[in-house]
């Protein structure tokens, strides 16, 4: 085997390594947001689920986004949005999703169900 052979076999072995993690953590999803728990449906909406390193981004299709910080000092599942709200992780929907409670909403999301 050439050198040259080994070299490009190497950065396409690195290159689907590196590349793995990103395509892992992002999900199109679906949206359904609601007045209060089982409450009335506002909206239902496809999305886009992202984590990384226990950060959330939630970008839904009617252009309305969440940006999501895990807060440190708080238990897990509590986050701080991109306005200085906290938000909380629920469960509810497991293995088919999680729910978000919002300052004002909550967010039923739905694993893979981008239609």
């Amino acid at each position: 085997m050439k050198l040259s052979h080994i070299y490009l076999s190497g950065f396409a072995v690195l290159l689907s390594v590196t590349a793995t993690p990103s395509q892992a953590d992002t999900m199109q999803s679906r949206c359904d947001i609601y007045d209060k728990p089982q409450g009335e449906l506002l909206t239902s909406t496809p999305c886009t689920f992202s984590q990384r390193q226990g950060y959330i981004s939630i970008n839904r299709d009617d252009g309305i986004s969440y940006n999501l910080a895990p807060v440190d000092e708080a238990y897990i599942g509590t986050f701080e949005d991109q306005n200085g709200n906290w938000v909380y992780r629920k469960s509810g929907l497991s293995p088919d999703g999680v729910i978000f409670k919002m300052p004002t909403e909550y967010l039923y999301l739905y694993w893979g169900k981008g239609e």
